[in-house]
């Protein structure tokens, strides 16, 4: 964990919850997902969210994307 300017870095194996979701599993973070946009010679990284892992209700594992204004460190 990173934090700097009040952001928070989210790197893999950290553990977080939904902050939007009163009863949010427990998950972890597998990787940054990112995009990249070419203008002319020029190459920016951008990006589009954090995948997590979760286990629900049923015993099953999920990965989902999320923004990270959605997420919580625990």
């Amino acid at each position: 964990m990173k934090t700097e300017d009040s952001k928070l870095y989210f790197i893999p194996g950290m553990r977080c919850r939904c902050a939007k979701l009163e009863d949010a599993p427990e998950m972890y973070v597998l990787k940054k997902k990112e995009f990249t946009i070419k203008t002319g010679e020029n190459k920016t990284s951008m990006l589009q969210g954090i995948v997590c892992r979760y286990l629900d209700k049923n015993g099953i594992f999920h990965d989902e994307m999320f923004s990270t204004k959605d997420l919580i460190q625990i």
